[in-house]
């Protein structure tokens, strides 16, 4: 990674082994469509990352008030008032985990 300009950037932690995880099973599914979206998640990766260095207590906050309003967002909103039916989380639990990103 030393040779790479945004290598300073990028921390191993357990944040970058997820993306790089998820990065090589949506591979295996599709290597086109893959790349542009592990190298959009590894933006938001090391995005995360440095925002949590410079103000680890903010970065929670703001991450718990993300992903509250994001699933909010996507069952309320998205789901019941535009798709008018449940989310199919509620369906298939593991499907939901396995296929969506």
């Amino acid at each position: 990674l030393k040779g790479l300009p945004f290598a300073s950037y990028i921390v191993l932690n357990f944040a970058f082994f997820a993306w790089l995880g998820y990065a090589i099973y949506y591979f295996t599914l599709s290597p086109v469509a893959s790349i542009p979206w592990s190298i959009f998640l590894l933006f938001l990766q090391i995005t995360a990352t440095q925002f949590y260095v410079a103000a680890p207590l903010a970065a929670w906050k703001y991450a718990a008030v993300a992903h509250v309003f994001g699933w909010y967002m996507q069952i309320h909103i998205g789901h019941i008032l535009i798709e008018k039916r449940k989310a199919a989380l509620t369906d298939s639990f593991f499907q939901s985990l396995i296929m969506a990103p």
